[in-house]
């Protein structure tokens, strides 16, 4: 998974409607039909932002030339805190949607060190370190696909256990 596009409000990073959707690997019509069934759980100002009047306007300027395409008839507009994504991500409540938030976490919403504090070396261990936690997430969201495979397979004789789970798949046999 790529980090989103950066986007924040009055120094916080946010998320757009499309952005978690993406992430969550799902559309923006399930995104928006999870706020609305749970919108009592949902705070303005800590879960999410609502842009309307000016403030949508001045966003709609300042994000046309980011290619952050946000259609022009659009007359209210939602950004998404950590907190909202965490929401949205309980509500989703798929093992890729927990895999992601806590990617995003680590890798969007935590602000990392301004870049002249960061040296070369250490960039790259930071990079690395990245690198092989986007790995694990993956891992284990093709663990919990296989084993959801394998739960719908009980009575098959086989199962067939991609390549690069080899090294997993006494994991695997045991659920």
């Amino acid at each position: 998974m790529n980090v989103p596009r950066l986007i924040e409000r009055a120094g916080e990073r946010v998320l757009t409607t499309a952005q978690i959707a993406e992430a969550y690997g799902t559309d923006t019509a399930t995104v928006k039909e999870n706020f609305h069934r749970n919108k009592e759980r949902y705070v303005e100002g800590k879960h999410f932002y609502l842009l309307i009047g000016e403030p949508l306007r001045k966003f709609k300027r300042e994000v046309t030339t980011s290619n952050l395409a946000i259609p022009k008839n659009v007359n209210r507009y939602y950004l998404w805190t950590e907190r909202g994504a965490l929401l949205h991500a309980k509500s989703l409540n798929t093992d890729k949607a927990w895999a992601v938030y806590d990617f995003l976490v680590e890798n969007y919403f935590r602000k990392k060190q301004p870049a002249e504090h960061i040296t070369e070396a250490s960039d790259t261990a930071q990079l690395a370190k990245n690198l092989l936690h986007l790995r694990k997430l993956q891992t284990q969201t093709a663990i919990a696909e296989a084993n959801a495979r394998c739960a719908r397979a009980e009575e098959a004789e086989f199962v067939v256990i991609h390549p690069e789970l080899m090294p997993y798949a006494n994991l695997i046999a045991q659920h």
